[in-house]
């Protein structure tokens, strides 16, 4: 058998945006991360976003991939799986875990670890983390911590951390509270991007003025009452800086409402209710659309692609 392509599980995850099946928790977070990404797939299952998602599934070849998958697996990478979480620390991929939620068949994801190339099992505390050679000759690590849980890492410190944190033997974000924009979720919330302490990462002297600039940030989106909708947070330190920042946004929109006027009027409609406000060094961009507006804009998009091929 092929060696265990856990990296095309993890692929498969991202590309379908599963996610963890409650609101976001700090607590499952490690005090060391300075960023973190998180998906609700029980939210956006049921927006009409996740409608054309699935349309467009239907229409690839991705669904006779999804059924290899399933009967490889023996779960369903759209259906059976709840949530997932992503965190690390700076810019080095090697610090980064996935905490998997779903509902897992956990006797034959070990039977295909067993039959994976240098599977080796490495108990820790109560957990077994097992280690395995990928088909890229890279090693990747992974463990249950409960039957419904599962932890993703190309470092084996990364889920060892990760099952200290999750049993509460180590420190949490939720503890340290290093992710100071993050407000409670909203209603239809499936999307959430946070980052803090990582300006010193922005070395590049062409890097955007907001991203070298910036202390922390937060971009939380969702739907709600078929209008989708984002709200994105960032602290530059500064109140004179944070009026700087604002006046930068509200001049991007200005420029998109004006160039769309004639041919997409509704692109610049939404330009125009975008809402940009700065209050000490805080600036906060929020914004509401129609939903199937949004899926009529990336149908136009895909059909001018498709004119240029």
């Amino acid at each position: 058998m092929k060696k265990l392509p856990f990296i095309l599980f993890v692929l498969v995850l991202f590309s379908t945006n599963p996610v963890w099946s409650d609101q976001l928790d700090l607590a499952q977070v490690s005090a060391e991360a300075n960023w973190l990404v998180h998906f609700d797939y029980d939210q956006f299952n049921g927006s009409t976003i996740s409608k054309l998602v699935s349309e467009e599934l239907a229409k690839s070849d991705v669904e006779a991939e999804i059924a290899k998958f399933v009967e490889i697996f023996s779960f369903h990478p759209l259906k059976d799986i709840q949530g997932i979480t992503l965190y690390g620390r700076d810019d080095d991929p090697e610090t980064a875990l996935v905490i998997i939620e779903g509902q897992f068949e956990r006797a034959t994801l070990l039977d295909l670890l067993d039959q994976a190339q240098n599977h080796q099992i490495i108990p820790y505390e109560t957990f077994d983390i097992h280690s395995w050679l990928t088909d890229k000759n890279e090693m990747a690590y992974g463990a249950f911590f409960t039957d419904h849980t599962v932890l993703l890492a190309s470092r084996f410190n990364s889920v060892q951390q990760g099952l200290s944190v999750l049993s509460g033997t180590q420190e949490n974000a939720q503890m340290r509270g290093q992710f100071t924009l993050i407000q409670p979720t909203q209603q239809g919330e499936f999307f959430q991007v946070a980052a803090t302490d990582f300006s010193h990462m922005v070395q590049d002297d062409n890097a955007p003025y907001v991203l070298k600039n910036t202390r922390e940030l937060n971009l939380a989106v969702g739907e709600w009452q078929g209008n989708l909708f984002f709200n994105f947070s960032c602290d530059v330190a500064e109140a004179q800086r944070a009026v700087n920042v604002a006046n930068l946004f509200k001049g991007i929109f200005a420029v998109t409402a004006l160039v769309f006027e004639k041919k997409l009027p509704e692109v610049t409609q939404f330009a125009q209710d975008v809402q940009i406000v700065s209050h000490a060094n805080i600036v906060n961009v929020s914004a509401a659309i129609d939903s199937q507006k949004v899926i009529s804009y990336i149908k136009i998009v895909q059909l001018l692609q498709e004119i240029k091929k």
